[in-house]
């Protein structure tokens, strides 16, 4: 019994031991389980975190989405929006390239109306070129007018008795009236110096008078000895004194346009630079065939604006020339002539009557007048200069033939420049304003008179002329056409009704 509980006791200690190790190895297995567990929690801590992270996170995508659909319906209500802009603009693009072909097509119309006109326009200038020309022919060989005595009842007649109103001009050395003798308009001069010369020394000054003949020379028609008077042509366009600084014409023809309403659309207007630069040309031309006279030159002696006429066809004419006699020194008024053109001629770029002279030489371009119109920089630098030459300013004096010279090239520079600008613009810019006086419309006037038609008639050439003045052309044996010097087909006449009409119709405007 000792040995069985003895090796009971073995045994109970052997369970002991084995209970024991079963006990540390359960502890240890429960230490091990309780770190699985808390890792376990942890880890179930870790994933509620990041399940709290992803729900988050797919509460903004939910957001996010929500947003774009948002988007998206306003993206698709604009594109909407821009599909009806779009259309509405291919309609108003195809509208407004329909209205720009009907632009298109009416400036081609515009174009050939212009076109023609301009063909219309050099037409007319041609012929009043042509007419200035041949009547500078005809008054420089003698022929345009044959001289003639008038006795003093036509010189009454012909001013209605030497009326207040048919006067042009009053001084105290004299008058000059206005006139119509035989449907042509005359200019009477009357001096009173004239009248205390004998009857030989005024016949004398008459030939010397008639005797020159020049294109841009007033012309001498005839005289009245009784009247102690000289007959001119008649410069329709006053002097150039009016036309550059008289500021009295221009009241009045404000004053008249009240009453007739197409007048209010006229503006005065001075002579564009183009014509200034001609006229200067004209008078250079008219002093130096002067100078040139024989047996001795005849000076001039008055070269200022007021001694220069302006005609139908806005042509210089001068007047009031030769010295009184006085045995003074031709050379040195002759030289007088040259400083007094240059005067004038700076007047003209400049339109100031009391001009200035830079010692520089020439005019600065500032200085050109801008009433003329926009001036060539070189026509008008080229134009002051000859002129400042002429005064003797910045250089040696100039003679009268290279003042001459110097002033066709200087008309050749402007020609060539209005030729480019016309071809430019398909229009002359500076024809817009017309002249005071010279407003009848050109093909208004007959070639042959230089006056406006009454009756007007059509010849074989195809031009209009007054009937009494082609009838008077044929019947002298002419068989060629005034204006081309063409020989005429027929000698048939047929009336322009239309043009007569217009030209009633103008009438009936200006009154």
């Amino acid at each position: 019994m000792a040995l069985e509980k003895r090796n009971e006791a073995k045994v109970g200690i052997e369970r002991c031991r084995k209970a024991a190790w079963v006990i540390s190895v359960c502890d240890r297995r429960a230490r091990e389980l309780k770190g699985h567990e808390d890792e376990e929690k942890d880890r179930q801590i870790d994933l509620k975190m990041e399940l709290d992270i992803v729900r988050k996170q797919q509460e903004e995508a939910f957001d996010d989405i929500l947003e774009n659909e948002k988007r998206l319906k306003s993206a698709l209500e604009l594109e909407g929006e821009l599909k009806d802009i779009i259309q509405a603009n291919l309609s108003e693009r195809l509208r407004i390239e329909a209205q720009l072909d009907n632009a298109a097509i009416t400036r081609e119309e515009i174009l050939r109306e212009i076109n023609e006109m301009c063909k219309q326009r050099d037409v007319f200038r041609r012929r009043s070129v042509f007419c200035r020309e041949r009547r500078a022919v005809i008054m420089s060989n003698g022929l345009g007018y044959n001289y003639r005595e008038f006795t003093e009842d036509e010189l009454r007649k012909a001013t209605d008795n030497f009326s207040d109103h048919m006067q042009i001009k009053f001084g105290p050395k004299g008058v000059i009236y206005k006139g119509r003798l035989n449907h042509t308009m005359i200019a009477i001069k009357m001096q009173d110096e004239w009248r205390r010369k004998s009857q030989e020394e005024f016949q004398a000054k008459v030939n010397l008078l008639r005797q020159i003949r020049h294109p841009h020379i007033l012309t001498v028609l005839g005289a009245c000895s009784n009247a102690r008077s000289v007959v001119y042509e008649y410069a329709h366009n006053r002097s150039l004194q009016d036309i550059l600084f008289s500021t009295k014409n221009p009241s009045k023809r404000s004053s008249s346009s009240t009453k007739n309403p197409r007048s209010r659309r006229k503006r005065p207007s001075l002579l564009p630079w183009h014509d200034r630069v001609r006229i200067a040309a004209e008078i250079c031309s008219a002093v130096a065939f002067l100078h040139a006279t024989t047996p001795w030159p005849t000076p001039h002696g008055r070269i200022r604006p007021s001694n220069v006429l302006i005609d139908r066809n806005l042509a210089a004419k001068i007047v009031d020339f030769g010295a009184e006699e006085g045995g003074g020194d031709v050379g040195e008024e002759m030289r007088k002539d040259v400083c007094d053109l240059g005067v004038l001629m700076l007047q003209m770029v400049t339109g100031r009557e009391d001009v200035e002279v830079e010692r520089r030489g020439g005019v600065l371009v500032g200085e050109a007048d801008e009433r003329a119109g926009e001036w060539p920089v070189e026509v008008a630098v080229r134009f002051g200069v000859v002129g400042a030459r002429c005064v003797q300013v910045g250089g040696v004096a100039m003679g009268m033939e290279e003042v001459l010279r110097e002033m066709e090239e200087v008309r050749r520079m402007a020609v060539a420049w209005r030729q480019h600008w016309c071809d430019g613009y398909g229009r002359d810019r500076d024809r817009d304003d017309e002249m005071d006086g010279s407003d009848v419309p050109s093909v208004f006037v007959c070639p042959i008179l230089q006056e406006l038609m009454k009756q007007p008639y059509i010849a074989a050439d195809g031009f209009s002329y007054e009937r009494e003045a082609i009838e008077a052309w044929v019947r002298s044996g002419h068989d060629t056409s005034p204006m081309t010097n063409l020989k005429l087909q027929h000698t048939r006449l047929t009336p322009n009704h239309t043009l007569r009409s217009l030209i009633e119709d103008w009438h009936y405007n200006r009154s």
